[in-house]
């Protein structure tokens, strides 16, 4: 009998602005995956003791995990994880919002699909389960709808939430990515869009993993609806006018 391959090691990115007292549960919710884990925060321009909360837990669970603090060199959550991405010693990239609406719990399921090999792109899907408005408003619901089936259709792909934080990809195929130069750069604060379309294009297997979705607990969002809807609006377009020179 064969002997079972070794399992992938594992990063967990976790962006965080403001989101001092979220942080810990992220290293206590979270389970072990992979033959190694290491656990990477980027601290992004906060107020309210982020930063110092996060060396503070370094130091106090550095005997459970490997984690690193980073600051970030420029604004918005894209830059944050590139910075958590270049970093990274991980087989397996995983990004986890710190705010805490999808549970570190769920983290194995993406670290599963693609250690499984299922996929090469995992995308987190808030949308396949029954939301509470208090956790995303009908209007957000409705948006996230949108712009899911206005992406799926630009980049011929089948998701159902394409502004789920949670994301996971292999190390590898993200050098990949980076070495394409298919990168929308700028066009996307958030990052979302960029992977989902670096990804199609490059044909990587892109797959769903539905997560639940719970109301926040501590801070608020760092997004605009209406400045940022805008943008991935511009982005949209920008990917359509791409598609067509193709």
């Amino acid at each position: 009998m064969a002997e079972p391959s070794p399992r992938s090691s594992c990063s967990i990115i976790i962006p965080a602005k403001n989101e001092a007292d979220n942080l810990e549960a992220c290293i206590t919710r979270l389970p072990q995956l992979g033959s190694w884990m290491e656990l990477i925060f980027v601290e992004g321009g906060s107020t309210d003791g982020t930063w110092e909360t996060m060396l503070n837990l370094r130091d106090k669970y550095s005997d459970r995990l490997p984690v690193k603090c980073l600051q970030q060199t420029g604004t918005g959550k894209r830059n944050a994880i590139d910075l958590g991405f270049a970093h990274a010693q991980g087989d397996i990239l995983i990004i986890l919002d710190a705010d805490l609406t999808v549970p570190p719990e769920a983290m194995t399921l993406f670290y599963e699909t693609i250690d499984s090999g299922k996929a090469d792109l995992a995308n987190g899907c808030r949308l396949c389960y029954p939301l509470s408005y208090r956790a995303m408003p009908l209007l957000n619901q409705m948006a996230n709808h949108f712009f899911a089936g206005l992406l799926s259709w630009l980049l011929n792909i089948q998701i159902k939430d394409s502004l789920c934080g949670s994301k996971a990809v292999r190390r590898s195929e993200y050098q990949k990515i980076l070495q394409s130069n298919l990168s929308l750069k700028d066009r996307d604060p958030f990052g979302d869009f960029d992977l989902l379309f670096c990804a199609s294009k490059l044909g990587l297997t892109i797959t769903d993993v539905p997560v639940p979705y719970y109301p926040r607990t501590y801070g608020k969002s760092n997004i605009n609806h209406v400045r940022d809807g805008f943008k991935l609006l511009g982005i949209c377009w920008y990917i359509y006018r791409t598609n067509r020179k193709i």
